[in-house]
């Protein structure tokens, strides 16, 4: 019997742990995103993963001019940075279509940057991909 009653305390126990923990963590993100709603630089910052939604003036007006920019013909090949790009643009697509590339890369801090790709279409950015690498990543 004193066994029966030890596992349940424990479980009861593991059930209060959670549920503070879950607590928490919904706690924070509802706090993340009201300081998000300052008026402060940082919340002019981009979230990484709305990257494709944006054009590039508007990454220009928050980051700054891009601290490379390159222009290539995804048809000729791609090195391994690129490679990704190859999921958007299938082989049997490239057979029949040229297909240029616009690669902007923005410095977000001192440890990340952000390389956005956009495909060129009728003199206008369509954004396709993004990646955020840390600066010391060698590809």
């Amino acid at each position: 019997m004193d066994t029966t009653n030890n596992i349940r305390n424990q479980f009861a126990k593991l059930i209060l742990l959670f549920q503070l923990v879950f607590l928490s963590c919904s706690h924070n993100s509802q706090s993340s995103t009201s300081s998000n709603d300052s008026t402060t630089i940082e919340s002019r910052k981009v979230p990484i993963d709305s990257i494709c939604s944006l054009d590039k003036n508007y990454l220009e007006k928050i980051y700054g001019t891009p601290v490379e920019n390159d222009t290539f013909l995804l048809n000729l090949g791609v090195h391994e940075f690129r490679v990704e790009l190859y999921n958007i643009f299938r082989p049997k697509y490239l057979e029949t279509h040229e297909v240029y590339i616009n690669e902007n890369t923005w410095k977000i801090d001192s440890i990340y940057n952000f390389t956005v790709w956009y495909h060129m279409d009728n003199d206008s950015l369509l954004p396709v991909d993004s990646c955020r690498w840390d600066i010391y990543t060698e590809f």
